[in-house]
């Protein structure tokens, strides 16, 4: 039986796999406001076979009129954004999805990840973090586009998930795009002054990218017109893989100077495979630590086991990512008294800092007490 929906509620589906991303990203959401008269609630779906399964279990245990579609790695930096969502869909009642970026004129191809010409969002590909911008227009409150990215998708309508297609964590964003536009929607991007997402996504390796777009021309031929080419190289990931699974046991030996040498190597090479990039960072942190005063514990202190290293890594990133933007007091007042204490030194912190924020200076100022060398621009 079909629930009544509930035309004052939002709800949050967010389908995760690493319980330190997904608290944080629901800490961003507890702290949006909450528009007069609405309720909101949060849809965490674990173990899923694929995005599109993870979806409809959301979307059918949810009766809310307004579902927003996210991942883990998504934090809502957009304190009004439930407040502009609703403008938007109240705007216009043939707007049926709502998207941070995307785009027009998609590639006859499919190959779309790297072709979003709409709209912004913060992201960050572990090597650096920066705007991803498109076209925009401050004159319009939205712009239509064609299809927008996985990262949020935000929906007035309940429209099922094309589980049956087989896509995996690919494509299943363009499907769904495609999908309400054949039943008469409209989707559209945002004007967005400054970007409302951090998209903490790092670089995907696209090891089935090819799988899903072949699934997806062939299911959509009238739009995707192209014949299709792999265009992904595989091998090149494994060797990645391959890189970083010596240095992973390099660290957990605790021989980081063979690590360090090994890293040295590939650290010229286009990394997409997160781990390795993450690996190549703390080595920067051991570079930078060589000459630490005793009383400083150093990165890697009574720590090799790379599972501990990532997360340490990863809640030191979250906290200057909240010193930046002047949130969570708490946990940025952590994060100091650690550094003050000398539990983490300011040479990780810098290398974290570098690696992580968008706003460096303002990182820089709050946690190290020093402006930033106007060279590092």
């Amino acid at each position: 039986m079909k629930m009544q929906v509930n035309e004052k509620m939002i709800s949050f589906i967010i389908c995760a796999n690493n319980p330190l991303y997904y608290e944080e990203c629901v800490w961003y959401i507890n702290n949006l406001h909450l528009p007069d008269g609405y309720e909101k609630d949060i849809i965490c779906i674990t173990e899923a076979e694929s995005m599109a399964q993870a979806y409809n279990a959301g979307m059918e245990s949810s009766n809310a009129k307004y579902k927003i579609y996210l991942h883990q790695d998504v934090f809502i930096y957009h304190r009004h954004f439930m407040d502009d969502m609703l403008s938007i869909f109240k705007s216009d009642d043939k707007i049926g999805m709502i998207g941070m970026i995307g785009g027009i004129h998609l590639p006859d191809n499919a190959v779309i990840w790297d072709k979003w010409n709409i709209g912004c969002t913060y992201g960050c590909n572990f090597a650096g973090a920066f705007p991803v911008s498109g076209y925009q227009n401050p004159e319009y409150q939205w712009l239509e586009a064609e299809a927008i990215d996985g990262m949020l998708m935000a929906t007035q309508y309940d429209i099922s998930w094309r589980e049956d297609l087989g896509l995996g964590w690919d494509f299943y964003d363009v499907s769904q795009s495609l999908e309400f536009t054949k039943n008469g929607y409209k989707i559209v991007i945002p004007y967005q002054q400054e970007p409302w997402c951090m998209h903490d996504c790092g670089r995907s390796k696209l090891l089935h990218y090819d799988e899903a777009r072949k699934k997806i021309m062939e299911e959509y031929n009238e739009r995707f017109t192209d014949g299709f080419v792999p265009e992904n190289n595989a091998e090149y990931i494994l060797v990645q893989e391959e890189v970083f699974r010596v240095i992973r046991k390099c660290f957990e030996l605790g021989d980081l100077e063979r690590a360090l040498e090994i890293g040295n190597s590939v650290k010229n090479m286009k990394i997409r495979d997160n781990d390795l990039q993450y690996a190549l960072n703390m080595l920067e942190i051991y570079s930078a630590e060589k000459t630490l005063s005793e009383e400083t514990e150093s990165f890697f202190s009574g720590v090799y086991n790379w599972v501990e290293l990532k997360e340490k890594y990863e809640q030191i990133k979250f906290g200057i990512r909240h010193a930046e933007n002047g949130t969570n007091p708490e946990i940025v007042n952590e994060l100091l008294y650690l550094i003050k204490t000398k539990k983490i030194s300011k040479e990780a912190i810098a290398i974290i800092i570098i690696h992580s924020a968008v706003k460096k200076e303002e990182a820089i100022v709050r946690l190290l007490n020093q402006k930033k060398d106007k060279r590092d621009n």
